[in-house]
């Protein structure tokens, strides 16, 4: 069930039975930081990645929670940023303002972002522009590059890394012969590929194409985890067992961070998050 869907349901109903609208408000202004390791990379000394999803800029979503979540993952000094995605939730702000809240990631080397499927429409409010090009645009402006099927070779503490980015699920923006390399095609010079993909499902459209970790977010964690019985209602995915955290697959893994911002304005159990991941 979608999580528009969900709410004019009724599930506000539910959520005042779960633990009351009022905590739900509170919760989503919370930010937890985890950390998290991958190893079997390879890498000759850890490297840090501070992964931030879903900041949904909205009426429900205060700029400075999105600034506060930057400020608290660069202060344990990532050597990269992944932006993963749903930056907006729709015509209510002002696209002038996100790079003054981002402006924090100027300077620090090795940033990326993919889009999510917020990112991709026409909003009315935005005309004539594209969502997707005034995000491409701002991003750029604090030193975020935008990768939309595109991929880059870089270099980060003396090892090689590549990082790929892929267009949204639902968007059918998925384009994976355009940036990534097809497993049954012989490799002579093999290097970690790091895969930035907004919708965890997007895993199965890119089985058959090399990547090792995968970083998402579009789950929000599901937002609403009903207590005791562990249920999260409007959870967005195909695949449930990915609600968020870091999990194999198929040899390979994928880390779904909860993400920053919410729709709605509520979570219950199931705080914003800040995502650290040491790779080796």
């Amino acid at each position: 069930m979608s999580r528009r869907k969900f709410f004019a349901l009724g599930g506000g109903s539910l959520l005042a039975a779960g633990g009351g609208i009022a905590e739900g408000k509170r919760e989503a202004k919370l930010l937890e930081t985890t950390f998290k390791k991958i190893t079997g990379l390879g890498l000759k000394q850890p490297i840090r990645v501070l992964h931030l999803s879903d900041l949904h800029a909205s009426s429900v979503v205060p700029w400075w929670l999105i600034s506060e979540a930057v400020r608290i993952g660069l202060s344990h000094k990532p050597d990269m940023v992944f932006l993963t995605g749903d930056f907006v939730t729709g015509g209510d702000f002002q696209f002038k303002d996100y790079p003054k809240h981002l402006a924090a990631l100027e300077g620090q080397p090795n940033c990326y972002a993919c889009l999510g499927n917020h990112d991709l429409p026409y909003w009315p409010e935005h005309k004539p522009m594209s969502v997707a090009r005034r995000l491409e645009l701002d991003l750029k402006s604090v030193g975020v590059k935008l990768l939309f099927n595109q991929r880059e070779d870089i270099e980060v503490a003396g090892q090689r890394l590549r990082i790929a980015g892929l267009g949204d699920l639902w968007c059918k923006e998925v384009k994976p012969e355009e940036c990534l390399d097809r497993v049954d095609r012989e490799m002579t010079d093999e290097i970690p590929t790091l895969l930035l993909a907004h919708n965890p499902d997007t895993k199965k459209r890119v089985a058959d194409y090399r990547w090792d970790v995968m970083f998402s977010g579009h789950t929000h964690g599901g937002q609403l985890v009903i207590p005791v019985l562990g249920w999260r209602p409007i959870l967005p995915v195909e695949d449930r067992s990915m609600a968020e955290g870091l999990h194999d697959w198929r040899g390979r893994k994928v880390h779904v961070t909860r993400g920053v911002g919410n729709l709605h304005g509520v979570r219950l159990n199931c705080p914003p998050e800040v995502s650290l991941l040491d790779l080796s």
